[in-house]
């Protein structure tokens, strides 16, 4: 059973409400804080990051919301934090379908931090009684904040960053181990991400020739590139990026 802590009436909220969902949602979006939280591994400055991340969202010059803008938090003890009600409508990630249909999940880390091993369990485990509770097709209904498209074409947020976007891709589709596969294209490109709309990644090796051997440690399904519908890319055990799997065969 996860542990849950009812953070609500603790937290402050204006006295209006962007709405509520027509129907139960139809997945969750992953998020952390961007900068580091001081005291991460401690619960209460965790509490009071969330309280001012309230404040915050409040702000004219922050979302101007009605109050925090994360239905979960997990905490560094384990502890599910329940933040705002499943059916409310958030401002969390920028993109209208997102916003109306998904449930936000937050970790209060940034940086280069860590989620402690039971906030990352607490977290699997919301994901996974979330998906049976309002039965969501997979575990590909949990994104991260980054996979959305922001609806004015902005460009979006890094969001949840490289740390918790490789654990959340390693939880939808880890291997049961290390998998080797050998580059069949003349050119293969390494991605920040799961498809050709993430950046080429910033390494001296991210362009790859026929026959280099790479070594995957994970299968994740992402946007399949031009001319292919295949929607399987892997992560890297180098922790460089990913590739598609139309690119690489096996040796």
């Amino acid at each position: 059973m996860i542990p849950y802590r009812d953070l609500r009436p603790h937290l402050d909220r204006a006295d209006w409400t962007i709405g509520r969902r027509a129907g139960d949602p139809h997945g969750g979006t992953l998020h952390f804080n961007g900068p580091p939280v001081a005291g991460a591994a401690d619960v209460d400055a965790c509490i009071r990051q969330l309280q001012a991340d309230a404040r915050y969202h409040m702000r004219p010059n922050g979302l101007h919301a009605d109050g925090i803008q994360y239905t979960y938090a997990a905490l560094p003890d384990g502890t599910i934090a329940i933040l705002r009600d499943d059916h409310a409508m958030l401002w969390h990630c920028a993109n209208h379908i997102g916003n109306m249909h998904h449930v936000a999940i937050h970790i209060p880390i940034g940086g280069a931090q860590q989620p402690t091993p039971a906030q990352w369990a607490a977290t699997t485990a919301l994901f996974e009684t979330l998906i049976s509770r309002y039965g969501w097709a997979s575990r590909h209904a949990i994104k991260g904040h980054r996979e959305w498209p922001r609806s004015d074409g902005k460009p979006q947020k890094s969001c949840p960053g490289p740390i918790l976007t490789r654990l959340l891709e390693q939880w939808r589709g880890a291997l049961a181990g290390a998998a080797t596969y050998r580059v069949a294209a003349d050119v293969a490109l390494i991605r920040e991400g799961a498809g050709q709309q993430y950046r080429v990644a910033l390494h001296g090796t991210a362009r790859l020739p026929r026959g280099a051997m790479v070594v995957a440690d994970a299968i994740v399904h992402g946007t399949p590139p031009a001319g292919s519908s295949d929607p399987r890319w892997v992560h890297l055990a180098s922790q460089v990026g990913f590739m598609h799997m139309s690119v690489l065969e096996a040796p």
